[in-house]
């Protein structure tokens, strides 16, 4: 899965890769292409995880809506 250990310590290895690379070019070093496999495949990686990733949760909505339904009366909670 893409929350395990294994997966998570990847995902940060993948992350310093690119890090890295990035901040040699911006340095003035050679930019980083799809020929430098390593990059290439930590890139792949990353882009691979953020699709699996679930859409963001937008907390506001939610409360809105709850707000709405409490307002209306519709919002029953049973207290145990």
């Amino acid at each position: 899965t893409y929350y395990s250990g294994a997966a998570l310590w990847q995902a940060r290895e993948d992350m310093a890769v690119l890090a890295q690379r990035l901040l040699v070019f911006i340095d003035g070093g050679p930019r980083p292409t799809d020929e430098d496999e390593e990059w290439a495949d930590a890139f792949e990686r990353l882009r691979l995880r953020l699709q699996a990733e679930p859409g963001s949760f937008n907390l506001r909505a939610v409360n809105q809506a709850l707000r709405q339904l409490t307002e209306e009366g519709s919002c029953t909670f049973a207290s145990s």
